[in-house]
């Protein structure tokens, strides 16, 4: 049961960051192979499964139902791995940070932050992004928009420490994240009031964030 809970996380969090790169080739057919695996792992919670008190027969099926949940999830897995090996569509390749990751923000740089949910289902939350300012920055504001950069987010920003250099700032949103997808949102530190409408010239490499 342990190898197979593995395997399935693996094959979601492996088809999640395939999902990111922008490559969505043979997504959808993993879909129906995964939930085969989820069943089968909340089967597995069943006391009989648990115990091993469940008659020969049962826990034949069991162990049938194990194999082939592996199975599944194996083959997406390695479908996942195959795409990533072979790149996305063009796009630029992802940064993976933790969420403690502290993010340079630069006046007038568009930094895209992509969240991505390796769950089944949806997950909504608030989103705590940890940005680094220069001193020479002082006085500018953080805008948080959608990945178009036509929806304004509303965000709260909470100064961490400063040194006289830099500072350390937190920046809380929330966000929505489909499941086994992406949801970017976009970072902005610009002269503007927040709230302008003002393009971006400049855009940083993506940073991604595992929201899961």
């Amino acid at each position: 049961m342990r190898v197979s809970d593995a395997s399935l996380r693996a094959a979601e969090v492996a088809l999640a960051y395939q999902a990111a790169t922008g490559n969505f080739k043979d997504v959808s057919a993993a879909a129906p192979l995964l939930k085969v695996a989820r069943e089968t792992s909340a089967l597995m919670n069943h006391h009989d499964a648990a115990t091993g008190t469940s008659k020969q027969v049962i826990v034949d099926d069991y162990l049938t139902k194990l194999v082939n949940a592996d199975g599944n999830s194996s083959v997406v897995l390695a479908s996942a791995i195959t795409a990533l090996a072979n790149g996305g569509n063009g796009t630029v390749p992802l940064h993976k940070v933790k969420e403690d990751t502290v993010v340079e923000l630069s006046l007038g740089v568009t930094t895209p932050i992509v969240f991505f949910n390796s769950l089944g289902f949806e997950v909504c939350d608030v989103a705590r992004v940890l940005v680094r300012i220069l001193a020479t920055s002082k006085g500018a504001d953080i805008s948080v928009s959608s990945a178009d950069g036509l929806l304004l987010l509303p965000a709260q920003v909470r100064l961490i420490r400063t040194d006289g250099i830099a500072s350390i700032e937190e920046v809380a949103f929330s966000k929505c994240v489909p499941a086994l997808g992406v949801t970017t949102i976009n970072l902005k530190l610009d002269d503007a009031p927040q709230g302008s409408t003002v393009a971006a010239e400049v855009v940083n490499v993506p940073v991604c964030v595992e929201n899961a």
